[in-house]
């Protein structure tokens, strides 16, 4: 049950890092209509921590099922 709990905390984590990058990519838009260089640092940095939450996820489930995979392909 932790892996299952893990691995649903990360994927929680990755949809919660999207719902905050849209929000905030809305926000920006709203404030912003036109090119504003802060606005894209606001946004690219939104959209890195969405990337960097993708990246966690991957390494949890890296982390999680190498061991089965092995385990069963030595079997």
């Amino acid at each position: 049950y932790l892996e299952l709990a893990l691995l649903t905390l990360a994927f929680l984590g990755l949809f919660v890092a999207e719902m905050l990058n849209t929000a905030l990519e809305a926000t920006v838009d709203l404030a912003s209509p036109g090119y504003h260089p802060q606005a894209k640092i606001a946004k690219d940095v939104s959209a890195a921590a969405v990337f960097t939450m993708a990246v966690t996820v991957a390494v949890v489930v890296a982390i999680l099922y190498i061991p089965h995979l092995l385990s069963w392909l030595r079997a």
